[in-house]
C-alpha cells in the first residue's frame, strides 16, 4: 500500500486539509490547469481520510471561515478605496480652484511647479452632461428617458419578499422548491 492511499485520521487530516485550502490563495484565478490540479489533489486528500463526512464537514466549514474573513477584506477594503476616492476628488478640487483663481490673477493657464513639472487648466470632452431638454434639469427621472436607454434588473429580493408574504405579482408564478443540503449538527 503507497503512501497516498494510507487513511489518514483525526488531526492529521484536518491539518493537511486546512494547509491545502491555505495553498489556494496563492494560485492565479485565471490559470485553469493549477486550479483542476489542485482540486484533483484536494480531492484525493479528501478521499484519503478515514472519516470522509468529518473530512467533508470540517473542509466546509474552514473554507467558510476563510470566505467569512475575505468578505470582511474586502468590506474593509472598500471603505477604504471610497475613502480614498473621497480624497481625490476633494484634492483634485482644490487644485482646480487654485489653478482657476491663478489664471484669473496673472492670466497664465500655466503654472510652474518647484519640481520642474507644471501644472495647467485643460478642457477635453471626456464626459456628458445630460438633461432633460425641455426643462433644462440636469436631473434625470425614469419617465424623461426613452426605454430603449434604461436598464431593468430583476430584484429576486423584492420578488422572494413579494412571495413569503403570499402577495399576487401579476405576470410572475412563484412556487416554493425545497432544496437538499447536508446538516451538521
Amino acid at each position: 500500500m503507497s503512501d497516498k492511499q494510507v487513511k489518514r485520521t483525526g488531526d492529521d487530516i484536518l491539518y493537511d486539509l486546512e494547509q491545502k485550502l491555505a495553498t489556494l490563495d496563492s494560485l492565479p484565478h485565471e490559470d485553469e490547469e493549477a486550479l483542476a490540479a489542485w482540486q484533483e489533489e484536494f480531492d484525493e486528500l479528501l478521499s484519503n481520510a478515514d472519516d470522509k463526512m468529518l473530512a467533508y464537514r470540517h473542509a466546509i466549514e474552514f473554507a467558510s471561515s476563510r470566505k467569512e474573513f475575505f468578505k470582511k477584506q474586502r468590506e474593509r477594503y472598500a471603505v477604504r478605496f471610497r475613502a480614498q476616492g473621497r480624497v481625490i476628488d476633494r484634492v483634485k478640487e482644490l487644485a482646480h480652484s487654485f489653478l482657476r483663481r491663478h489664471n484669473e490673477l496673472t492670466g497664465e493657464k500655466r503654472l510652474s511647479l518647484k519640481d520642474g513639472t507644471w501644472a495647467t487648466l485643460s478642457k477635453s470632452p471626456k464626459d456628458w452632461l445630460f438633461y432633460n431638454s425641455a426643462t433644462g434639469e440636469a436631473e434625470l427621472s425614469v419617465s424623461d428617458v426613452p426605454t430603449e436607454y434604461l436598464k431593468m434588473e430583476i430584484s429576486r429580493s423584492a420578488l422572494k419578499s413579494a412571495a413569503r408574504s403570499a402577495t399576487e405579482i401579476p405576470g410572475i408564478g412563484y412556487t416554493l422548491i425545497e432544496k437538499t443540503h447536508v446538516r451538521w449538527s
